[in-house]
């Protein structure tokens, strides 16, 4: 017998798929499953786990016996994922339930960086004419530079549309990707110099963590705009803040993931800063695609 662990909110009708398969026997519990005996966790073999609950090496350690754990997700978000491979567990999430959406969003807030507009609707809330700037008449006389650090699914589908708008894409990954449209790989530390937009889509593991600091945003071009969807820890999210309110960065779209409850409060109170969320990707009709992905996750892996 397959022993699979459900930790969270999570789909409904996949509970119910995996309940009715005959290799597999189902725990449930609606949330941390760091709450259950040390004993009960080591008998797990595979796990499917909410991206909303923190799956770090203390967790993880306790699941001793634990070959698979799936993050329906869209990124493996806040699992300690050196930890994971330094055990040999298979870490899987569910992108292409999700990364169209995924895409269209960053894209929305790419644009919302580069047209201003956060800070002209707050100028325009406060009685103010929002002005011509310098960085809008740029838009229009000359090719504008994306740069993706992370291209895989999501991160190609934000490249692709980036192309479809007449942008030079740029990609920074661990791995040459074939992608159906023009985009060059280039060293991390070249893409955020040369980049006008940087968007984020990177996994957290040692190499990854704290990448954008102070001393990487002191690189990147002045006015130039900051998307990041990543996994929290990879960003310094107040240098990023700073970053803004000095000018260094025309706008930033930060992940509430990555921001505590003060930083929340304060970011919505300077124009440029978008604290986003992804939660609200895996709803409807997204979730249950993403559920329909873990369920076939699970019984490929084990072969049921």
């Amino acid at each position: 017998m397959i022993r699979i662990l459900l930790a969270g909110e999570l789909n409904t009708r996949m509970a119910e798929y995996l309940k009715a398969i005959p290799e597999f026997e189902i725990k449930e519990v609606m949330d941390d499953p760091a709450g259950l005996p040390v004993t009960e966790l080591r008998l797990f073999d595979a796990a499917v786990v909410d991206a909303r609950i923190l799956a770090d090496r203390e967790v993880l350690s306790r699941l001793e016996n634990l070959k698979l754990l799936v993050r329906p997700a869209c990124d493996p978000g806040n699992t300690d994922m050196d930890y994971a491979r330094s055990r040999g567990i298979d870490v899987r999430c569910t992108p292409f339930a999700t990364a169209g959406t995924v895409a269209d969003y960053t894209l929305a807030l790419i644009l919302a960086g580069l047209f201003r507009v956060g800070p002209d609707y707050m100028g325009l809330r406060d009685g103010n004419v929002p002005r011509e700037e310098i960085h809008r008449q740029l838009l229009l006389g000359r090719k504008l530079i994306l740069g993706v650090a992370g291209f895989g699914r999501i991160g190609s589908e934000v490249g692709r549309r980036a192309f479809d708008m007449r942008m030079e894409v740029l990609y920074a990954d661990i791995e040459e990707v074939q992608a159906d449209f023009p985009a060059r790989r280039v060293p991390f530390e070249h893409l955020m110099a040369t980049a006008d937009v940087v968007s984020l889509h990177l996994p957290l593991t040692t190499e990854t963590r704290n990448m954008v600091c102070s001393e990487t945003l002191s690189r990147m071009k002045s006015g130039s705009v900051l998307v990041d969807l990543s996994a929290p820890g990879i960003v310094d999210s107040p240098e990023v803040i700073r970053a803004v309110k000095s000018g260094r960065l025309s706008a930033a779209a930060l992940d509430v993931r990555n921001l505590s409850a003060r930083m929340r409060k304060e970011s919505s109170r300077i124009a440029g800063v978008y604290p986003v969320s992804g939660e609200t990707f895996l709803s409807g009709e997204k979730a249950e695609r993403s559920g329909n992905d873990v369920v076939s996750i699970l019984k490929e892996f084990f072969n049921v």
